[in-house]
């Protein structure tokens, strides 16, 4: 490696996936509403949309004039390289030719001189950038990782690859990290929509709802409508108490994505935090009919059935049915689901297993959730079921201010 290169080295603090070696298990949501896990929807840049894979860079103008006059093989072989950027970003290539790229870029730069090395290093820096891509499509998180690393450090211009540094360091654990090439990304590209899409996702996962309600909307301005950028702010809207907004968004991603299993749960369970038990009941319906097999909406069915404090949407043989399904579909170790089931069995009327599978969710739920669980643990004890309080009817269909 020469001079140049070593500099360029330089310029970076190298970050590590040291964090990967007890951390393989991607980031997970911990906010929202009961019975709701909206997924993760960190993208590399690459997977917004396929078409829109990043260009390599063109060559200097006196590169170009150069390459015309037989006294200069230097400006014809860096111009050979960019040709053959252009014909391996033309269509589907396998990693071996961008390494072979990379390579041949390596041994130009050994013979060039620093002030002609600003261009090539940029041309690098691209074609790393893409093996990275390439490498995360076939499942291999580190060497993809490294690959987005070293384009940064031979170009810190490098938005792409910045943005994909981020999306990997998010899901490995190091969110801070990933925050910073987030913002880099959307510094040096206002009007890209992947950067601000992904900061938004992480700004959820940090509870920073009001952030992430400000990303989705810089993403839907910067790119083509897309259902779950509407389905994420509206879930970030919801976690603000900005009901009708959130269930705007909700609407106008079923819009462009009808029977969306999961937006359909997430609408419901707004609906049911509102009142509306009779929407609720609806969305829960249509998302079951969506995907029989969602665990996430038999359990917000089961809960709704068995907690409702409107007795017209109170259904204890239903609930179990639910119940059952959510068990046998999702994580059956899942606090959530024994908490779900156990309330399907207390308004049945059989408390002694009730107590058993809410003391089994209350030893296995986060701290937040234990005080709340407890006292639901108390009333099966009691020989008496859980009832959510009533609340007001609300329109989550009203403009608010």
């Amino acid at each position: 490696m020469d001079a140049t290169w070593k500099k360029r080295l330089a310029l970076l603090p190298l970050l590590t996936l040291t964090a990967l070696a007890g951390a393989e298990e991607k980031l997970k949501q911990p906010f929202g509403m009961r019975g709701v896990e909206p997924r993760v929807q960190l993208r590399h840049a690459f997977e917004l949309d396929p078409k829109a894979v990043a260009r390599p860079p063109h060559a200097d103008p006196e590169v170009r004039q150069a390459s015309t006059d037989p006294h200069h093989p230097k400006s014809q072989t860096l111009l050979a390289l960019y040709a053959e950027a252009e014909r391996l970003a033309g269509r589907p290539r396998p990693v071996s030719d961008f390494t072979d790229l990379i390579e041949r870029c390596r041994q130009a730069q050994e013979v060039l001189e620093e002030q002609e090395s600003t261009g090539l290093a940029r041309l690098t820096s691209w074609a790393l950038n893409r093996r990275g891509e390439l490498r995360v499509a076939a499942g291999e998180p580190r060497e993809a990782f490294e690959d987005f690393q070293q384009a940064i450090l031979l170009d810190q211009q490098n938005p792409a690859a910045l943005l994909n540094r981020g999306v990997t360091l998010a899901q490995y654990g190091q969110p801070e990290h990933a925050s910073r090439d987030f913002c880099a990304a959307i510094a040096l590209d206002p009007s890209g929509q992947a950067a601000y899409r992904n900061r938004a996702e992480l700004r959820l996962q940090q509870g920073d709802f009001a952030g992430a309600t400000a990303d989705f909307s810089a993403a839907l301005e910067h790119g083509q409508p897309d259902a779950t950028l509407y389905t994420g702010r509206g879930f970030a809207q919801a976690n603000l108490g900005k009901a009708a907004l959130a269930a705007k968004d909700y609407t106008a991603a079923l819009r462009l994505a009808p029977g969306d299993c999961e937006t359909l749960v997430l609408r419901g369970s707004l609906y049911a935090g509102v009142g509306q038990y009779e929407n609720a009941l609806t969305d829960f319906t249509a998302a079951l009919e969506s995907n029989a097999e969602s665990a996430t909406a038999n359990r917000s069915t089961a809960w709704l059935l068995a907690t409702c404090p409107d007795k017209r949407f109170h259904d204890a043989e239903l609930a179990l049915e639910a119940a059952r399904r959510a068990q046998q579909f999702g994580d059956k170790n899942d606090p959530l689901v024994k908490e779900a089931l156990a309330a399907a069995y207390a308004a049945a009327g059989q408390f002694e297993i009730a107590e058993r599978l809410q003391q089994q969710a209350l030893d296995a739920a986060p701290a937040q959730l234990k005080a709340e669980m407890g006292q639901r643990l108390g009333l099966y004890r009691e020989g008496r079921g859980y009832v959510q309080p009533r609340v007001q009817i609300a329109r989550a269909t009203d403009t608010e201010g």
